[in-house]
């Protein structure tokens, strides 16, 4: 329960973040607009940030429904549109605000949704363009080709997409370390538990404690503060009194012991 609920936070602050850049965009748009840098019409504006305060404000509700029917990303991908269009496309201080659904479709829906939303954005701002009058012979000329557009989007939402998919893997692999450290506390447990039905001393239980811990015999002795001699006799006793010739044989038995003996 308490894995779920880390996750959980830590998708919610993801998403968090991927929002918020639509604010800090949208900062730049103003800037751009105040400056006199870009055109900048205070309606569009102000209802660009509603639509985007609503989003933040409800992104639990909204990532819910969108990873229930993904579909409804493509209305987030046509708001892009609409704004490339009410606001003279590559002229437009809000290009930047344009990448956000590649951020979130790369991130929910990993690579096959970055091809996907990575497209029919592509596809949507280029018409955009075209109905505005810019061909891709003007964007060659401008500096700004829509190849390089292109290879933008996609770059951006495969970016987003590696992204999630590692870090999906990184918590694959926590959670196998963690897996991996319950079943060795609870392993230890059940061998220090095994051996106070043998008669070893404290000290020969203690060592083997600390070969099962996987120190060598120069470890130990340094944590227990005596000679590397001294630590050998402790595992031949150890060993004649389990009747075993190795450090495996020895944690085996003792284990396979516990579990009859139990």
């Amino acid at each position: 329960m308490h894995e779920v609920r880390n996750k959980l936070v830590a998708e919610q602050t993801i998403i968090l973040v991927l929002l918020m850049y639509r604010v800090v965009t949208l900062v730049y748009a103003a800037i751009l607009g105040l400056t006199g840098l870009g055109y900048l019409s205070l309606p569009l504006f102000a209802a660009v940030m509603v639509y985007t305060v609503l989003i933040i404000a409800f992104r639990t509700q909204v990532v819910r429904l969108l990873l229930k029917y993904p579909l409804l990303m493509l209305v987030d991908v046509a708001l892009m549109m609409v704004l490339e269009l009410s606001s003279g496309a590559y002229k437009n201080p809000y290009s930047l605000y344009t990448f956000s659904p590649l951020l979130i479709g790369g991130y929910l829906f990993r690579y096959s949704g970055a091809f996907i939303i990575g497209s029919i954005q592509n596809i949507l701002i280029t018409i955009a363009d075209w109905m505005l009058g810019y061909s891709p012979l003007q964007f060659e000329i401008r500096g700004q080709s829509i190849m390089i557009y292109i290879f933008t989007y996609y770059v951006t939402a495969y970016g987003m997409a590696y992204l999630s998919e590692l870090t999906s893997d990184l918590e694959a692999v926590n959670k196998t370390k963690a897996n991996v450290q319950a079943d060795w506390i609870e392993t230890r447990k059940l061998l220090e538990a095994s051996l106070q039905k043998f008669n070893l001393s404290q000290r020969e239980s203690q060592v083997l404690m600390l070969l099962f811990d996987g120190l060598t015999y120069e470890q130990i002795a340094s944590e227990l503060d005596v000679t590397n001699n001294t630590i050998k006799t402790y595992v031949k006793r150890v060993y004649e009194k389990l009747q075993v010739s190795t450090k495996q044989e020895a944690l085996s038995t003792a284990m396979r012991l516990n579990g009859e003996v139990g």
